[in-house]
């Protein structure tokens, strides 16, 4: 059993079912939160509609800099983006189920905001 106490790698998915969903937010809040304490490591996946995260300049995970947190967009759907000229932010990186599935893997906590 791990202890509270334990510095933690994180690896969060976040996959809403609509444009309309929170999972977004809520995400970005429990990032924040953690944050506040140690960690030795944050990952976390946008898939699906959360993947126009990676893309527009009012979303507020653009402001998201620490060298201890990845920022992963799914690339096959960023494709679609980068079709309509789109620019990744800077704070983001395309990868792969594969990249994901690594790093959860390697994560003390998976957690999964829908």
């Amino acid at each position: 059993m791990l202890n509270c106490k334990n510095i933690m790698k994180y690896s969060i998915f976040i996959n809403p079912k609509s444009q309309n969903s929170s999972a977004s937010e809520q995400a970005l809040q429990f990032m924040q939160a953690i944050t506040k304490e140690k960690f030795e490591h944050i990952s976390i996946f946008f898939y699906g509609y959360a993947v126009e995260c990676a893309f527009f300049n009012d979303s507020p995970w653009k402001s998201v800099n620490h060298d201890k947190i990845s920022l992963l967009a799914c690339s096959t759907i960023a494709q679609e983006f980068q079709k309509n000229s789109e620019e990744l932010l800077h704070n983001f990186t395309l990868a792969g189920l594969g990249q994901w599935m690594e790093a959860t893997l390697n994560s003390d906590k998976k957690i999964e905001f829908v």
